[in-house]
């Protein structure tokens, strides 16, 4: 049973990356989204 629908899904993966890699400086989104493994177009739309 999925508690939360995809996009709800990848914002909180993206989220705690995010904090999880705050002390590293600037990200490019295609390699969060490469590391995540979230849709590219999703992550965009999220951040």
């Amino acid at each position: 049973m999925h508690i939360f629908n995809k996009s709800i899904n990848y914002t909180l993966e993206a989220v705690v990356y995010l904090a999880n890699h705050k002390g590293d400086g600037m990200m490019l989104s295609s390699e969060i989204a490469r590391r995540e493994n979230i849709p590219y177009h999703y992550l965009v739309k999220i951040l």
